[in-house]
């Protein structure tokens, strides 16, 4: 049985992990896991980990400095896998490319795509999984099930910094976040019944600062909001049966908070528009980059203009082609193809457990 849970968990730990950190050592994984036990020191938060959320920040550094993994051998149904990550430091800026490049912006398309097909293949393989009766679907239905329920998650020192010293050069400034200690865990409080599943969530010094100028040090943070606690319990209803009363939710939370003052100083107060203009600015500056000329305006006036119609009048274009017969006629045939493709690809091989997340 422990070969299927290592085989299992060291699966879901290369390809979930591989996703956002660049330097996982996979043979350190796996020599890990034959213990019971993962452990990782100084890893590096991918630049591109955040890309499919179309955010108009860009990673600039990102490290993790320890993860650390307990996996339950024994006891699945009753065992929890521990889950610890420490020193979590993420340094972030704005948005500053215009060139355009067309492989890699087709790359990160099918990237993104390929996420929603997974997200969709994962409900496919849900439902053909229930209604098989081997023994690796029922193992790993029931396992991953557990491990969710279970799971104890302990995230310490977070520290999260948006730097911006491009968008106004004559005033610099620093917005982050930081996070003491955060904890996930299966609730305290006397279960229920097993159709529900209790969560506890712990935060301590969560704190949000914004300062300006040249530094940015640990001495001279100007917390807007202060550091504070919080306690969350989840309640899960797992009932199957759709819940259509109101007065029966899937789920509840109570929330515990602790007394705090959210602080703005004068500048603060006049810097928030200017802000929230800047990353809009930020947001359609990388949508449309490209068609950005890469010149000055002096001199160029004519390129600039074209870049000023074609960001107006591309969208335009593709909401009147998505309404032409042509192209409806054209998606319907190519979503035929892709339809013929994957049960062909269904008939001839196995459904793996691969699939299944």
């Amino acid at each position: 049985m422990w070969k299927q849970v290592h085989s299992f968990t060291e699966w879901l730990l290369n390809k979930y992990l591989a996703r956002y950190l660049s330097n996982v050592n996979l043979h350190q994984v796996h020599i890990g896991l034959t213990q019971g036990s993962v452990e990782l020191e100084n890893l590096k938060l991918r630049e591109d980990a955040l890309e499919n959320f179309n955010l108009p920040f860009k990673i600039v550094d990102g490290t993790v400095g320890k993860l650390e993994l307990q996996v339950p051998v024994s006891g699945l149904s009753s065992g929890s896998l521990v889950l610890c990550l420490s020193d979590l430091n993420i340094r972030a800026s704005p948005y500053q490319g215009t060139e355009y490049d067309p492989a890699k912006e087709e790359e990160q398309r099918l990237a993104a795509l390929n996420v929603k097909l997974e997200a969709l293949e994962q409900q496919i393989y849900q439902r053909l999984y229930a209604q098989s009766q081997s023994w690796l679907s029922s193992f790993a239905s029931s396992y991953f099930t557990s491990m969710i329920e279970n799971l104890k998650l302990v995230i310490n020192d977070v520290h999260f910094c948006y730097e911006d010293t491009v968008s106004v050069p004559a005033m610099p400034f620093y917005l982050g976040i930081t996070i003491k200690h955060l904890a996930t865990q299966p609730s305290a409080s006397p279960n229920k019944s097993s159709q529900f599943v209790l969560k506890e969530v712990q935060l301590e010094g969560l704190g949000v600062y914004w300062n300006f100028g040249a530094s940015n040090t640990e001495e001279e943070k100007c917390y807007v909001l202060e550091p504070i606690s919080a306690k969350v319990e989840l309640t899960q209803n797992k009932s199957t049966q759709p819940l259509n009363s109101l007065q029966t939710p899937r789920f509840t939370a109570s929330l515990t908070l602790q007394t705090f003052q959210l602080t703005l100083s004068s500048r603060q107060y006049h810097m928030t528009a200017q802000i929230l203009n800047i990353i809009d600015w930020q947001r359609r500056k990388k949508l449309n980059r490209k068609w950005h000329p890469g010149v000055p305006v002096h001199g160029n006036v004519a390129a600039w203009w074209k870049f000023a119609i074609s960001a107006v009048s591309a969208p335009i274009s593709r909401r009147m082609q998505r309404e032409r017969s042509t192209f409806v006629s054209a998606r319907a045939k190519l979503l035929v193809q892709y339809v013929d493709l994957y049960a062909k690809m269904l008939s001839k091989h196995e459904i793996k457990v691969s699939g299944f997340f």
